[in-house]
């Protein structure tokens, strides 16, 4: 069914002719790698040039979470999953202007009731187009063993308790660079979370990169 719905949303929103956000049909001179409009691309307020850090690990964050809060929902939650295409592709991008050094990417997964819910584990198809632009070696290496709540409808304070324990690292990564993406930052709890359970099975290096940062 998966693969019926995309080739569908391929002829409704075809890649590199439309927008993926507002469906403005694209001239030559708009930026089709991306598949933005100048205005949906102009509205995306880039963040901080400068890394934030979660338990001792850099996190590059693209753009402030208000600006592509609607990109990150409808990818997520709102059914159109063809537009981690566009999501991963801005991620890449970024990585390659920040000169950011990874040899395996990895992402934060979705529970077992999200991906019920939805049908699809949106990080996983964005990162599946961030491999395929870097030619990074992808690994699914996290599993969420723990269904947290959701972390927006959770106060900040309380937010580490509610995921912690959340994952587990199913792949030995130790002696990679390993790139760990996620859509958004807030507290850096589930970051955290991710990280230290990579670092308790493997010896590696771990950095961040998230599409938005509230």
């Amino acid at each position: 069914m998966d693969k019926i719905r995309n080739r569908i949303l391929d002829v409704l929103y075809p890649r590199g002719i439309t927008c993926d956000i507002c469906g403005k049909e694209l001239t030559d001179g708009d930026d089709r790698f991306l598949s933005l409009c100048p205005y949906c691309y102009s509205r995306m307020e880039v963040g901080r040039s400068g890394p934030s850090s979660v338990s001792k690990c850099d996190v590059y964050s693209l753009f402030k979470y208000e600006s592509v809060r609607d990109i990150i929902l409808r990818c997520k939650d709102g059914g159109r999953p063809y537009l981690a295409t566009t999501i991963g592709r801005l991620m890449y991008r970024f990585y390659v202007e920040k000169g950011i050094i990874a040899d395996a990417v990895c992402y934060i997964p979705c529970g077992k009731k999200s991906f019920s819910r939805r049908g699809y584990d949106h990080m996983k198809l964005i990162a599946k187009e961030f491999s395929a632009q870097s030619g990074m070696l992808l690994v699914h290496a996290l599993e969420r063993i723990k269904e947290a709540s959701d972390q927006t409808e959770v106060d900040a304070s309380q937010r580490y308790d509610n995921v912690r324990g959340s994952f587990v690292c199913k792949e030995d990564l130790s002696g990679r660079n390993v790139l760990l993406l996620d859509d958004l930052i807030t507290t850096g709890a589930t970051l955290s979370n991710a990280i230290q359970a990579i670092m308790n099975r493997c010896s590696c290096s771990v950095c961040c990169l998230t599409l938005g940062k509230a």
